[in-house]
């Protein structure tokens, strides 16, 4: 599933994938690559959060990637909380 967003501050044009959560180990570079350029710990790894995924997580769980010009430029995993509403 693809969603769109402008970004008000800059104009930018946000292209969001989302994917099921288990995705999460095939797009492990990309998730891997943006912790690396802001906060390089290793709580942030993506291999924490598909142990926290399998040991946890109950399958309803999404995988989002964020693309600005084809380039990704966040991640996050949500879960969906009702009807219209999700959760991180």
């Amino acid at each position: 599933m693809w969603a769109t967003a402008k970004d008000h501050r800059n104009g930018m044009k946000v292209q969001w994938q989302v994917l099921p959560a288990t995705e999460l180990s095939r797009q492990r570079e990309i998730w891997d690559t943006l912790k690396r350029q802001m906060a390089d710990l290793p709580i942030l790894d993506a291999e924490f959060f598909e142990l926290l995924l399998k040991h946890f997580g109950v399958g309803r769980e999404r995988f989002a990637i964020a693309l600005a010009d084809k380039q990704p430029v966040a991640t996050s995993i949500f879960q969906p909380d009702g009807s219209w509403s999700w959760c991180i």
